[in-house]
């Protein structure tokens, strides 16, 4: 009796394992779709590159989800059976590129119109020290500064005045940006007094000093 009970729960397991290999399949399809509807609805200069490395990437996870069922399907002469069918040649499709990764790398992290178009829906916050909007407002000013990095680099010599603003300008934001958050009171500290300070936290206090030396 047990021993059914256990072999009927590894048929569900491996089940699952199957039916989801199937909806990794089903939902890449409909992943596809999106990405070459949206290429063709919107187009702007360089989505061709996002596309590109979209399509590798659904194709190749699609195909290796084949595969997984294939090397796992229950019936063990039906999977090599239906991967001789379905790709007689073997794999077909590869992950993407490195250059293909670059041009896309570069396309989202500079001030790109596929950048513009991935960010035109997100929401940023108006206040200035959010560090999310000093972000993206950043980054043309960061793009400016390391251009001139690079032009002072090749000519070895020193900035301009203009030059040096631009580049004290774009240091400052990333001070800003770079700094961890501090809170001076977290949890139950909220409803202490005023006079309290983060310095009467038990793990400050001089028993707990000693306490600690003792262990």
């Amino acid at each position: 009796m047990l021993r059914l009970r256990h072999d009927h729960g590894r048929c569900i397991k491996f089940a699952e394992f199957t039916s989801g290999r199937y909806a990794d399949v089903l939902s890449n399809i409909f992943l596809g779709y999106a990405v070459l509807w949206h290429y063709t609805k919107y187009p702007v200069p360089g989505s061709d590159k996002m596309v590109e490395h979209a399509m590798d990437s659904i194709l190749f996870e699609t195909e290796s989800a084949f595969h997984d069922i294939f090397a796992n399907f229950p019936l063990p002469v039906l999977g090599p059976l239906m991967q001789v069918l379905t790709f007689p040649t073997g794999r077909c499709y590869g992950k993407p590129s490195d250059k293909v990764t670059s041009a896309v790398a570069k396309l989202i992290t500079t001030d790109s119109e596929v950048r513009k178009q991935l960010s035109n829906t997100l929401f940023f916050s108006k206040d200035p020290k959010d560090r999310v909007a000093l972000i993206n407002a950043t980054l043309p000013q960061a793009m400016a500064a390391d251009k001139i990095l690079t032009q002072l680099r090749k000519e070895k010599r020193q900035p301009t005045a203009a030059e040096k603003a631009t580049i004290d300008a774009a240091e400052a934001a990333r001070e800003i940006i770079i700094q961890v958050d501090s809170f001076p009171r977290l949890g139950k500290e909220l409803n202490m007094p005023e006079a309290w300070t983060s310095a009467q936290r038990p793990a400050y206090t001089a028993n707990a000093v000693l306490a600690a030396v003792a262990r």
